[in-house]
């Protein structure tokens, strides 16, 4: 790679990978992407963890000079600020003159809680997935940083730190219904604040976008708004003027280069049907077989003290 070039650790779905890779289409930006799979846990390696210690995507790698460290940008909020004003090339997506508005604004959306909202759909939505999520890949993931972190020691105190976070995420988004309701209440009420406001700007601007030309803003919207789509969690209806800007947005050709997803791929849908299965029967099965082996191994002591006893006692061991 030349010096400046772009390398995008990525993952498909993600809401965040996916506004970098439509900033860098807008802006005309040329980049590498090294897929991080999700499926199997890529995240969870060595060498990622080296590269992000937080073993979160995306992460923007861009070539330094021989004998130079790369720069390393973990942050997807990061990224999107770096390359509007630290990297040369591309046009610009922030106008100077609505610079704070426009960053106020794609702030409020950051401070979303997705993982929460996604959590709660496939509560709500999908209870076989909800279950494989929560006992299957939630737990292998627990599993795996805790081998790694034996495994690998230099990388223990960063395995630990993850494991950590994993274990409270699974405590107050799986476990804590209350805790979540209470969550999910001020979301929706951010969530509606949000849209009104939106709802607000394009009525007052002259195209669809909202603060005048396309901009950082309107990539952010974009993508935030197919990850609810994508489960459900908007209604356009009643809101013309956002579910234009939708339908604006998706026309753009950045749109498309940038692979930008607003539902569910059909080669994970079907990728997911045997996967369901086998967790279903894992789970249906398993804890029989757990009770069986239990019970074996109590009659299988029984058995085991009974001869005992007898054996001591034809030797005399006991009265």
């Amino acid at each position: 790679m030349a010096v400046g070039d772009i390398l995008l650790y990525d993952m498909e779905m993600s809401p965040f990978c996916q506004l970098v890779r439509l900033q860098m289409a807008e802006k005309g930006l040329t980049y590498k992407t090294k897929v991080v799979s999700a499926a199997t846990n890529e995240n969870l390696e060595p060498y990622y963890v080296q590269v992000n210690p937080e073993m979160t995507v995306p992460t923007l790698s861009i070539q330094a000079k021989e004998g130079e460290a790369n720069t390393l940008i973990r942050d997807s909020r990061d990224i999107i600020e770096h390359l509007e004003y630290k990297y040369e090339g591309g046009k610009d997506l922030v106008d100077a003159s609505k610079k704070k508005e426009t960053w106020k604004f794609v702030d409020e959306w950051y401070s979303l809680n997705l993982t929460a909202l996604y959590i709660n759909a496939f509560r709500e939505n999908s209870p076989a997935m909800f279950d494989m999520m929560r006992n299957g890949m939630l737990a292998k993931k627990v599993d795996l940083l805790t081998i790694n972190a034996q495994k690998y020691p230099e990388l223990k105190s960063l395995y630990e730190k993850k494991r950590e976070k994993t274990l409270v995420a699974r405590d107050t988004i799986y476990d804590s219904t209350d805790a979540y309701v209470e969550a999910n209440k001020h979301m929706e009420e951010l969530i509606a604040a949000l849209i009104a406001a939106t709802e607000e700007q394009l009525k007052s601007s002259e195209g669809p976008w909202l603060f005048g030309d396309y901009s950082i803003a309107d990539a952010a919207l974009t993508c935030f708004l197919c990850a609810f789509n994508m489960f459900d969690l908007v209604d356009f209806e009643g809101k013309p003027n956002l579910a234009k800007f939708f339908a604006e947005a998706k026309k753009r050709p950045s749109y498309k280069g940038a692979k930008i997803l607003d539902e569910v791929p059909m080669k994970m849908k079907v990728m997911l049907v045997p996967l369901l299965l086998i967790h279903k029967i894992k789970s249906t099965v398993g804890p029989f077989f757990s009770k069986k082996m239990k019970e074996a191994d109590e009659a299988y002591e029984e058995v085991k003290k009974a001869a005992n006893e007898k054996l001591d006692q034809a030797i005399g061991a006991k009265k």
